[in-house]
Order: structure tokens, then sequence, then C-alpha cells
């Protein structure tokens, strides 16, 4: 939790006050409710990786709520295991991934040589894409994150 207080300290110090934290569906607890849906409570998680996600929920939640300048997006994944043998899903696909951490990942694995930063050409101040996430919003946003049907990966 100390990284997660030293990286608010830091956001503060700079001016930037809008976060998008990875958590985990397992900040709901063993529910009784299915599905489980944004507005629900969370629980007590089962295992210390779920506490840990939503310590730093709360964390950011406090923050929040302490200073309307802040907005906190709160995205809520489901089975983020593995990818599916097959690559057409996961987090190691078949090919060149279009996404920035699967690509790293291969990178890091050693199945390309390098990482290459394209897109100076945008029509933006300084060339490069431009992202809208959480404009002019405060608060916090929580989206739980998965497709609403399984997979059974082998």
């Amino acid at each position: 939790m100390s990284g997660t207080l030293a990286l608010c300290r830091q956001m503060e110090k700079a001016g930037v006050r809008k976060i998008i934290f990875s958590s985990s569906a397992t900040v709901y607890g063993d529910s009784d409710v299915m599905p489980l849906h944004e507005n629900m409570p969370t629980g007590i998680p089962s295992n210390p990786y779920g506490h840990s996600k939503l310590m730093v929920e709360t964390i950011l939640k406090g923050l929040a709520e302490s200073d309307p300048r802040w907005s906190v997006a709160l995205l809520k994944y489901f089975n983020p295991i593995g990818a599916h043998p097959s690559g057409e899903i996961g987090e190691d696909p078949l090919g060149i991934p279009n996404n920035l951490v699967p690509f790293v990942s291969q990178v890091a694995a050693g199945k390309h040589p390098e990482v290459k930063v394209m897109g100076n050409d945008y029509p933006t101040e300084d060339g490069t894409g431009m992202r809208d996430y959480m404009k002019d919003k405060s608060g916090v946003f929580a989206c739980n994150l998965g497709t609403g049907s399984g997979t059974l990966c082998a």
C-alpha cells in the first residue's frame, strides 16, 4: 500500500489527479447475487490478492471523496489468467499483438526484438495520440470487465 500512497503523493505534486486502477472482481468476495454489478458493495475477498486490491481501492476511494479534483476509475477484471491455447483470447495472442502490454510481454519473452513507438504525426499539440479517459469527470467510477460467458482453457 505504501507504493500506492507514494504514487498518489507524486501525482498530486505534479497536478495529475486522474488514475485508472487495474483491480479485480475478487473485491466482491463470495456473493449470492449474480451477476455481480458495479453498484454492489465490496465484500471480504477470499485471498491475499483480493485483499490487496481492495485495500488500494479503499485508498483511492478515500482520496477521491476527500478531494473532488480526483478522478478514479476502478477496472474490475474477471478471470484474468492465462491465454487460450488458440491465441484468440488472452494476453499472448498469435502474431503481432495490437495492444501495448501483450506486445511488451512478447518483446520481454524474446519473440520480437524491440518495442517501437509509432504515431508522431497526429493533429495534436505534440503529434502523439490523444485519449479522453475520464475527461472532465471527478469521483470514483467502477467498471466490471468480462464477456458474460466463460471460456474453458485447457
